[in-house]
């Protein structure tokens, strides 16, 4: 009985230790690759608005050929390279690791198809959550694949 509780309370140690660290979160944001997170962010962003922007007063779609360019652009596939860099190596949810402002899950809506769906309303088929970072940008990938999105593998 006391090897039972012994192996119990070691379960409880690891099943811990594979918890979200914030710490780890918070070296990686304060590293090179990390102040780069949110440069590469703002610039994915920034070329995904300007898709909007450039179809101001016109009808239809974006065509496919523009949203293709703006997702597989070194700085939307770099931005959701080093969000699941930041979050594999804390072990953190996006929701974990966002902010605590009136913008609620802030680092979640940072992927780079979450912000094709924000401003331009491809939000896929997939029924993503918010919480789940991978999710909208996995489902762009299966359907239309960058040659750069080595992040499958």
């Amino acid at each position: 009985m006391a090897s039972s509780n012994a192996s119990d309370a070691a379960t409880r140690r690891l099943v811990e230790g594979l918890g979200c660290d914030l710490d780890i979160y918070n070296n990686f944001i304060e590293s090179e690759d990390g102040q780069d997170i949110f440069i590469q962010a703002t610039m994915c962003e920034s070329r995904i608005v300007y898709l909007k922007n450039a179809r101001a007063g016109w009808y239809g779609p974006v065509p496919q050929a523009d949203l293709f360019s703006a997702m597989c652009s070194d700085e939307c596939l770099r931005s959701d390279e080093l969000h699941r860099k930041a979050l594999s190596l804390s072990r953190c949810t996006c929701t974990e690791v966002s902010a605590d402002t009136f913008v609620r899950h802030d680092f979640c809506l940072e992927s780079s198809a979450r912000l094709l769906c924000t401003h331009l309303s491809e939000c896929g088929h997939w029924g993503c959550q918010l919480e789940d970072f991978n999710c909208l940008r996995y489902e762009w990938d299966h359907l239309y694949p960058s040659l750069a999105a080595s992040w499958l593998v």
